[in-house]
């Protein structure tokens, strides 16, 4: 059979010299490619793998446009186990035709083998989006949550006790920062790409300048020249959650409020919700820094302040003495960083812990908000570690 197929292939090459013209020898080739793919197909179906790789890759060989020659050795290869040869392959297609839904189907199935979860889940919910009636893709979504479910499940006894990791090396040259570890259960958002996750609950929120004095430094931010900004993210999160922002203030807020007016508003009210139901800060866990015009940090349940802390090391920078340094305000990122683990709420900016707090009945789902009042701020980065994440069938 390889034999007659690579005599096929030479013959059509030697044909392409002769002078019966282009367009004959053209279609001569597409008849054979047909004749070629639906032998490959056959040996596919019967569980031949290999057989069917050699035809398609020798259809490639003459066509190399063809796609799908290109889509079917992407399911043999993905049937051989050689995954990232499979994920070219349907990468391949989908670059040339974006529309190639069974491409991306495979290419989702590809991920979720190589157990890169998350990103499988994203490929079926995109499928499940555009195209509601695909069933392979909604089956494949249930399944992979069930996996989901199973991880978890297996978990339960020890994660409330144990959340640390530890690194015992003996024998080997390998430094910590030799070691990466990698989790699927991270949203991380740096907002180069459109915020699609994330929808406004109040104010301005859009690509903008941090420094009216330098305004080609551009960043996602919003802000509220009197009342609340805020952005809610789409996705509800169960169990325990952290919560990193690293944010700074927006500069000329106050533009218009008068002559002599201040290049920035009195820093106030930095803040993270989580466990919010996506309209209402009050209805979840709010972490305020620098609330009440300054003079409170603080972790609130709802309307209840669970834990406040008003030392001056708790706070934002003050302006009655003037501008703090270039470095402590003007240039200054600020890392927060909110944990929530079984019922216990745990407050932090730049690594120092600022409230901690612990709630008998805590709230166990919902919505991560990022907020300030009568302030602007500017993200730089987001990251959500979250235990689970609702699916909504």
């Amino acid at each position: 059979m390889k034999i007659t197929i690579i005599l096929l292939f030479f013959c059509l090459f030697i044909s392409s010299a002769h002078t019966i013209g282009v367009e004959t020898n053209a279609i001569v080739v597409e008849t054979n490619i047909i004749v070629v793919e639906a032998n490959a197909i056959k040996f596919f179906v019967q569980g031949n793998f290999l057989e069917a790789s050699t035809l398609l890759e020798q259809i490639i060989l003459v066509d190399d446009a063809y796609l799908p020659a290109h889509y079917w050795l992407g399911r043999c290869k993905y049937e051989l186990g050689d995954l990232y040869e499979a994920s070219q392959e349907f990468i391949y297609v989908m670059d040339r035709k974006s529309n190639s839904v069974d491409s991306l189907y495979w290419l989702g199935r590809t991920f979720e083998r190589a157990n890169f979860l998350k990103t499988a889940e994203d490929i079926f919910r995109e499928i499940i989006i555009e195209y509601p009636e695909y069933k392979q893709a909604n089956e494949s979504l249930i399944s992979l949550l069930h996996q989901y479910e199973i991880v978890n499940h297996q978990g339960d006894v020890l994660q409330n006790e144990h959340n640390r990791i530890s690194l015992d090396i003996v024998g080997l040259d390998i430094g910590p920062e030799d070691i990466y570890i990698f989790s699927n259960n991270v949203y991380d958002y740096t907002f180069n790409d459109p915020p699609v996750d994330w929808q406004v609950g109040a104010g301005i929120w859009e690509t903008t300048n941090r420094w009216t004095c330098s305004p080609q430094w551009s960043w996602y931010g919003g802000y509220a020249e009197k009342g609340l900004a805020a952005i809610w993210n789409k996705r509800v999160f169960e169990g325990d959650i952290i919560v990193e922002a690293y944010m700074a203030f927006k500069m000329g807020v106050n533009k218009g409020e008068g002559e002599g007016e201040a290049p920035y508003r009195n820093p106030n009210d930095m803040n993270v919700s989580i466990c919010g139901d996506g309209m209402n800060l009050s209805s979840g866990y709010s972490f305020i820094y620098g609330g009440e015009l300054n003079s409170v940090t603080c972790i609130m349940k709802q309307n209840t302040i669970l834990v406040e802390n008003r030392d001056d090391s708790a706070l934002l920078p003050v302006f009655e003495d003037g501008m703090p340094n270039t470095y402590d305000f003007h240039r200054r990122w600020w890392a927060i960083k909110i944990c929530k683990r079984g019922n216990l709420l745990q407050f932090y900016v730049d690594n120092k812990l600022l409230c901690e707090a612990y709630d008998d009945k805590p709230l166990t789902e919902g919505h991560v908000a990022i907020w300030t009042m009568n302030n602007g701020l500017i993200l730089s980065r987001i990251k959500i570690y979250y235990e689970r994440e609702q699916i909504f069938s």
